[in-house]
């Protein structure tokens, strides 16, 4: 595909007590994750878990052309054709929360790396002031500092930003109240502890400029560190 992924499907995973971890993850590897690798306009398919301990402890990623990928006659037609075990697990799962986003901003790969998926990502999801002033502050404070700063990271593959575009809970257990409206995620070769931990990063996260965008135009932020688990290929 020549294009870069303008659509991303992010979907927080957790077993429950009725789904065991194996049988969540053979679902996903073998069969829900494998069916959508081979669809036209899926760039990439990957299930990652969360380093923190907490739940959802499983993220699935899939890179698309854009999002109408999702409600395309291919995507679509797999509801039909699922399996009694997909329709069990689906059901029995504690938490299926699927949110679509579309790309906003994008360095591009490092040149060194492949084009596999990250091995360690983190994930920053934020709210911001809902203000011309507060987002025109924010998309500056992305592009002329913070994500120039992180290239420089030892370690650093990508940073893209995302913005919220839908979400829907699949399962049957825990809802999900609605997720923030941007995500910004850092892809890297290294352990994301070691990277936060470095000292380029620490020193991208005190400037002054973060501190003054954060008081003045960001509601909410959270942030937490996955490892891949499995990349899926056709």
């Amino acid at each position: 595909m020549s294009t870069a992924p303008q659509g991303l499907l992010f979907v927080l995973g957790e077993p429950g007590p009725d789904v065991s971890t194996d049988q969540f993850e053979d679902w996903f590897d073998n069969e829900h994750g494998l069916a959508r690798i081979k669809l036209p306009g899926v760039h990439t398919t990957a299930r990652y878990q969360a380093l923190d301990g907490e739940p959802p402890s499983y993220l699935a990623l899939y890179e698309l052309d854009d999002l109408s990928v999702v409600t395309g006659a291919g995507w679509t037609s797999l509801y039909a054709k699922a399996s009694d075990n997909e329709k069990q697990v689906i059901s029995r799962a504690g938490t299926l929360h699927r949110r679509g986003y579309t790309l906003l901003t994008d360095t591009g790969p490092s040149p060194s790396t492949s084009t596999n998926v990250a091995p360690w990502i983190v994930i920053v999801e934020a709210e911001f002031k809902d203000t011309e002033e507060a987002l025109k502050e924010i998309d500056e404070f992305y592009a002329q500092e913070h994500i120039p700063m992180h290239t420089k990271v030892p370690g650093f593959i990508r940073a893209r930003r995302w913005k919220l575009d839908s979400w829907k809970e699949l399962a049957n257990g825990d809802k999900e109240t609605a997720p923030r409206k941007f995500i910004t995620m850092y892809e890297m070769s290294i352990d994301s502890k070691v990277y936060i931990a470095s000292k380029e990063h620490q020193e991208l996260i005190h400037t002054p400029w973060m501190k003054d965008s954060t008081e003045r135009c960001v509601v909410s932020k959270k942030a937490r560190q996955y490892k891949l688990g499995k990349q899926l290929v056709e």
